[in-house]
């Protein structure tokens, strides 16, 4: 997360200095957001950025001005990155930004080093260390991080859709693209939603190819070899419906990326109209689809018998490295609730336009709801007047 981060917050010439040492693995970054007390709720996040004018801070050596990262309380600590444990050299830092009239801005990237480049030691201020063994995915080092007062200059903020100028004036991002520091996250719940059809399509293959060998249970025929697991009936139903569910997420995943893909496009032209939308679709398919693959490789471990249980098998690795999907990028159930809100959001909106006598102009996503028939009535909303269901 932390080059994709750099590629689309960070200036030209952030790129230049922070992207290319990256790309060369000059640089190991990590993506550090949530927070020990904070995750699902970003907008707790309780990592502060303060900024200081141009020569008022003794780091400040080119007297450019920038800003001091502390974590004010242990709940502050930024948990679970990865690469952060014994790896990383860098990190994007997600913290709420204080600007000089003291206003709290709410949560924006900035570039922080963390360990020095000689010594690989944890540079003054910086508290960094691994949380630990987990469920799974033990390959990655997960870590944890707090800052004590650590300067970082005014051009660690990643600006490419916000800024604060040297004399502390701040430049919001778009009304349309105020979300923007949340960008990362939508571009990692889509590659969850197009990555879930190649885990569940190897816990299936794997299943399938062991029920095809394995035999059990009284042969059909007095004499005949024992019946293979894949001719019982509820071993196809188990299998063929996780069949089924991969090769709809794979077209699904495409789908999704393609929509990620056209909606950056249209941002660099300052087409900001979709990103709402899309939000919805990443949150809801990114729920789904991880659900779908973390159930279904345990059914398909299920359906093994006993090898199933055996690592020899891959399954349980391949589920316990997956399950985090649903956690991470968000908890599952507060996606589906953010889903469920842009569905109920539109609909009010539909209903109110219908009774206004006017069709309702939908985002393609939710366009159906037009076509409900209470609303090609043109019948008018339920209760409320049509201010207190306005959606704006």
């Amino acid at each position: 997360m932390y080059i994709p981060t750099l590629m689309k917050q960070g200036t030209p010439e952030q790129q230049a200095e922070f992207l290319a040492p990256a790309i060369r693995f000059e640089q190991i970054g990590t993506y550090a957001q949530t927070e020990l007390g904070h995750g699902t709720y970003l907008r707790g996040l309780e990592t502060t950025a303060t900024f200081v004018p141009p020569g008022e801070h003794p780091a400040d050596e080119v007297r450019e001005g920038g800003f001091v990262l502390h974590s004010p309380t242990p709940t502050a600590s930024k948990w679970w990155p990865g690469g952060l444990g014994k790896t990383a050299t860098h990190a994007v830092v997600m913290a709420r930004l204080i600007t000089r009239d003291g206003v709290d801005r709410g949560p924006h990237a900035f570039i922080a080093q963390l360990r020095e480049a000689s010594t690989h030691r944890p540079l003054p201020g910086v508290e960094i260390g691994d949380i630990g063994p987990k469920l799974g995915y033990n390959a990655v080092d997960n870590g944890f991080l707090r800052f004590s007062e650590v300067f970082v200059p005014r051009r660690a903020m990643l600006a490419a859709n916000a800024r604060v100028d040297a004399d502390g004036a701040y430049h919001p991002p778009p009304k349309k693209n105020a979300k923007a520091a949340y960008g990362t996250m939508v571009m990692v719940r889509a590659d969850i939603i197009a990555d879930a059809s190649g885990v569940l399509s190897k816990a299936a293959t794997i299943a399938t190819r062991y029920a095809a060998q394995r035999r059990q249970g009284k042969a059909a025929i007095p004499g005949a070899p024992e019946t293979l697991i894949l001719d019982y009936g509820h071993v196809q139903r188990t299998l063929l419906v996780q069949i089924a569910r991969a090769y709809a997420m794979h077209f699904t995943g495409k789908a999704m990326m393609d929509l990620y893909i056209a909606s950056e496009k249209g941002k660099k032209q300052g087409n900001f109209d979709g990103l709402a939308e899309l939000h919805m679709l990443t949150s809801g398919l990114k729920a789904t689809c991880s659900w779908y693959t973390a159930e279904g490789v345990e059914e398909c471990r299920r359906t093994c018998g006993g090898q199933g249980y055996s690592h020899l098998s891959g399954l349980p690795e391949l589920l316990n490295s997956y399950v985090q999907n649903c956690t991470w990028e968000g908890d599952n159930k507060v996606l589906c609730l953010q889903c469920a809100r842009y569905i109920v959001k539109q609909l009010w909106a539909a209903r109110l336009a219908c009774a206004r006598g006017k069709r309702p102009a939908l985002p393609p996503a939710v366009a159906h709801l037009a076509d409900d028939a209470r609303l090609g009535s043109g019948a008018a909303p339920l209760g409320a007047t049509d201010a207190a269901r306005d959606p704006e």
